[in-house]
């Protein structure tokens, strides 16, 4: 079917616009069809990576400038409308076919090609085909307070053990150094020590300022040196990921980041799920840190809020949402156990159209695949 519609398309490379047109409209209708119809297991690879192509914004006069460049002739007025109608017309189907996947009851069930097992008769040695292979789902991890009385050697376990479970990025909620220090050369050396363990991690990573990593204007200028802006957006699968500068003011947030994020909000009002990250729990603050400005700007949005500093898991539930503090992964912690919520772990988020799922997973728990080897078994022995 798709051979069909590129075959139709270049039949009307020599007509006019406004046939061109037409024959567009058409080409849609008979896109609506397919995509309605049953997918092979090649196609759906294909619907699979949509997300990949709505990311990827094509540009037909950028491609005509290309061609340009090459030493190519330039393309005609009619070639370059039939560029432009082609490259829709495979967005478009991209699209349709996509919608068609994720849509309806049997959602699950368009999603079964992943397995190939014959089912005899009414009974199988399995409970259902519903995989949670959902394309548009994804996880994260969040990783926890390393400083404020860094114990040496964790954070860089809980880097190995993210490796192992190969989240699709991880982001921070500060206390990166040790920092509290006018020394300049010191925090040098504690970035560069901290960026050696970020070298080992397979995955992006995305920062957040606590108040070990930036306590004074000199740390400050060191922040902007390494890792750019403080504050900052960005937008993930549809998801909203801000991340802010609890050290802005002393503590909160000044007028300039309050009015960015709501420019960003104002920006992103369709995002299926709204993630904040920051370092203090500025909610629990008496002062006035500016987070009672950004929690209205919130209110009507899906969102959760994640914070640190204090080194000690507790979860809060505010205007029905969720808001987290997490613990430590280095971070000083007399580490008496989940019921007083110090424990070294991270956080696995797994983000689904229903909101995110979360798991904390203590690093002491996660071992690789030598937890013991054939040789350890026959040392045991002896």
């Amino acid at each position: 079917m798709i051979n069909n519609l590129l075959n139709k398309f270049v039949d009307t490379n020599a007509r006019g616009e406004r046939e061109l047109e037409a024959q567009f409209q058409t080409l849609l209708q008979e896109g609506k069809a397919f995509a309605s119809s049953p997918f092979t297991s090649q196609t759906r690879s294909l619907i699979e990576r949509q997300n990949d192509l709505e990311s990827a914004v094509i540009e037909p006069d950028l491609i005509l400038c290309r061609h340009v460049q090459s030493g190519r002739p330039e393309l005609t007025r009619n070639q370059n409308f039939v560029m432009k109608w082609g490259i829709g017309i495979l967005l478009v189907a991209s699209l349709l076919c996509g919608c068609a996947s994720d849509s309806g009851p049997n959602r699950s069930e368009t999603r079964r090609d992943a397995i190939d097992i014959p089912a005899l008769g009414a009974n199988n040695p399995w409970t259902h085909q519903n995989f949670f292979n959902d394309p548009d789902n994804f996880q994260f991890v969040i990783a926890t307070d390393r400083t404020g009385g860094a114990r040496p050697g964790v954070f860089l376990d809980g880097v190995t053990k993210a490796n192992l479970l190969r989240p699709e990025f991880v982001i921070s909620v500060g206390d990166l150094i040790e920092g509290g220090t006018s020394d300049e050369a010191q925090v040098d050396r504690e970035w560069e020590e901290f960026e050696g363990f970020l070298a080992q991690l397979q995955m992006p990573f995305f920062f957040v300022p606590g108040n070990h990593d930036i306590s004074n204007p000199m740390m400050a200028r060191k922040w902007n040196e390494r890792h750019g802006r403080p504050y900052y957006h960005f937008v993930y699968r549809n998801t909203l990921f801000l991340c802010l500068n609890t050290e802005d003011v002393e503590p909160g947030l000044g007028d300039d980041q309050i009015e960015y994020v709501r420019q960003v909000l104002d920006d992103h009002p369709q995002t299926r799920w709204t993630f904040v990250f920051l370092h203090r729990p500025l909610w629990l603050y008496e002062e006035n840190t500016g987070w009672s400005a950004i929690e209205s700007m919130l209110r009507g949005r899906r969102h959760t809020v994640f914070a640190g500093h204090f080194h000690a898991y507790t979860k809060y539930v505010r205007n029905d949402h969720r808001y987290i503090v997490v613990a430590t992964m280095g971070g000083g912690s007399l580490l008496r156990g989940p019921d007083y919520g110090e424990f070294d772990h991270f956080v696995w988020v797994t983000v689904t159209d229903d909101g995110p799922v979360l798991a904390n997973v203590l690093l002491e728990g996660i071992r690789d695949e030598n937890v013991v080897t054939q040789r350890m078994r026959e040392e045991l022995r002896r």
